[in-house]
């Protein structure tokens, strides 16, 4: 055998392969008609496109888009017209995530790649990213319902950087020491610590980032911008990032029974 031929044999072998074993989804479609957009044709698919939509593909080889996913193609006539620029004008769409609701799929979200092939083909790599998305919104759920009780507790709280500096102040904490959040976020705590509590207070501080207590609690005064004296019941422990390292600390609380639960009015 010629050896050029051989290897082009060889190279072709590899490419099925490689096509059949790949992680992410293709599919590859042939526009029968440039002016009908409903004309895409199931040319071949491999095994991680039915195992990522759920379907048995290699059954739906030579039908036609609305046979394969009639939902969605009757949803997304706009996706089809794109993918048809793809096979007519070889240009590329570059990875975006889409919603699939169709019911034979079962609504995923998924990440696509399309790219142009010979003969008005076009190829489509994807990828399921339910999960992924689920957990977003699981994420931005959660975050909602931290800001909520952040901002609506009773008592005084907020994050600081080991610098010192205010990172995030509710509305109590404000209310407790005078100051507008931007105002305290352009300063330190140790900037409205009473000087003769200040000294204690770092003295923890290094004890908690030494690993010596997971937390501290004391009386201490904050000076409000007023100029008077606020006395609170502080408690502080050390957040940490999920590589391990300290991030900031907590503070807060109005001087009172239980400072978790009941708004007092500071001691002056």
């Amino acid at each position: 055998m010629n050896p050029r031929l051989e290897a082009e044999n060889i190279q072709l072998e590899l490419y099925v392969e490689i096509v059949k074993n790949m992680q992410f989804g293709l599919i590859v479609w042939h526009l029968e008609d440039p002016n009908d957009v409903t004309s895409f044709r199931l040319v071949t698919s491999n095994p991680a496109a039915s195992r990522l939509t759920g379907m048995p593909l290699q059954d739906f080889v030579a039908k036609r888009i609305a046979e394969c996913f009639p939902s969605a193609y009757k949803e997304n006539r706009g996706t089809l017209e794109l993918y048809a620029e793809v096979a007519v004008c070889d240009r590329h769409i570059d990875q975006y995530e889409a919603y699939c609701s169709d019911e034979s799929i079962g609504g995923k979200f998924f990440s696509i790649k399309v790219f142009p092939l010979p003969n008005r083909c076009i190829g489509i790599v994807f990828d399921n990213i339910t999960q992924q998305k689920q957990a977003e919104q699981a994420l931005r759920e959660t975050d909602e319902r931290f800001r909520a009780t952040f901002e609506q507790a009773a008592v005084g709280i907020a994050h600081v950087a080991m610098d010192g500096r205010w990172l995030r102040v509710n509305q109590k904490l404000c209310e407790m020491v005078g100051y507008s959040h931007q105002e305290l976020l352009e300063q330190r705590f140790q900037d409205i610590t009473h000087p003769d509590d200040l000294e204690n207070d770092l003295n923890c501080i290094k004890q908690l980032l030494a690993g010596e207590i997971e937390h501290y609690s004391l009386e201490k005064r904050y000076i409000h911008k007023d100029g008077s004296i606020v006395w609170i019941d502080l408690t502080v422990s050390l957040a940490k990032e999920e590589r391990g390292e300290g991030k900031d600390k907590g503070e807060g609380g109005d001087k009172g029974e239980d400072s978790t639960l009941s708004p007092l009015s500071p001691l002056s």
